[in-house]
């Protein structure tokens, strides 16, 4: 199945009162057969239609397991389908549910919006100027809200003209090289700026739970993977 195909197939079948064990939703679950092609071969794929009850924005990740492995925390790439299902986006995002835990929803949400702001600002005009800033996916109060606020930076596509397969690969390509520099950019404020960057990191073995805003700085390899041609 083409990239394409996987994308309209799956916003033209999607129904939320299905359930997870709707065609759909087994479809969401197959995504690593479809994107592993495309994708670093160390990168985790995960689609997912929610956890018992269907997802109002059901979505692909991308995670670098040198950052995350889930969702919850973290950078990562992923595919938002929009509550209507006429848009979804490539969004490099962040995680809310352990800010979310740690500072209540409000808090988190303008801690995420703070956040990709300066990372996105940090890269060059002409690296970001075609891409979206805020994606809009209904704006429903709890996770498509929290995605929205986590945006760095997106492809939105109409599924009704989804762009060539082409097209959509080498977006892919370079979304996945943009999570790259995102990764080492976030890093490069958090060192040199003050109280712009408090995600939540990783902790190193033995290490405690953070008690503060004041969060460990994770090593940080500069080298750069670049995805696959």
């Amino acid at each position: 199945m083409t990239l394409q195909e996987y994308l309209h197939k799956v916003a033209s079948t999607y129904d939320r009162t299905a359930g997870t064990g709707s065609p759909a939703a087994k479809r969401l679950r197959s995504a690593p057969s479809v994107f592993e092609p495309y994708v670093p071969a160390s990168y985790i794929i995960k689609g997912s239609a929610g956890n018992g009850a269907g997802a109002f924005c059901p979505w692909v990740s991308f995670f670098d397991p040198d950052e995350t492995t889930t969702a919850t925390r973290g950078m990562y790439l992923v595919y938002l389908f929009a509550e209507d299902m006429k848009t979804v986006s490539l969004s490099l995002n962040q995680g809310v549910t352990e800010l979310r835990d740690t500072f209540g929803t409000r808090e988190a949400e303008k801690r995420l919006r703070s956040e990709a702001t300066a990372i996105r600002g940090a890269f060059a005009d002409h690296m970001t100027s075609d891409l979206e800033d805020v994606i809009d996916l209904g704006g429903r109060v709890g996770l498509p809200r929290a995605y929205e606020a986590g945006n760095i930076l997106a492809r939105v596509y109409e599924i009704g003209s989804l762009p060539t397969e082409e097209a959509l690969k080498t977006d892919l390509r370079r979304m996945i090289q943009l999570y790259q520099d995102a990764l080492v950019v976030r890093e490069d404020l958090r060192s040199t700026t003050r109280d712009v960057i408090t995600t939540i990191k990783p902790k190193a073995a033995g290490e405690q739970d953070p008690s503060s805003t004041s969060l460990p700085r994770a090593t940080m390899s500069t080298c750069r993977r670049s995805a696959p041609v």
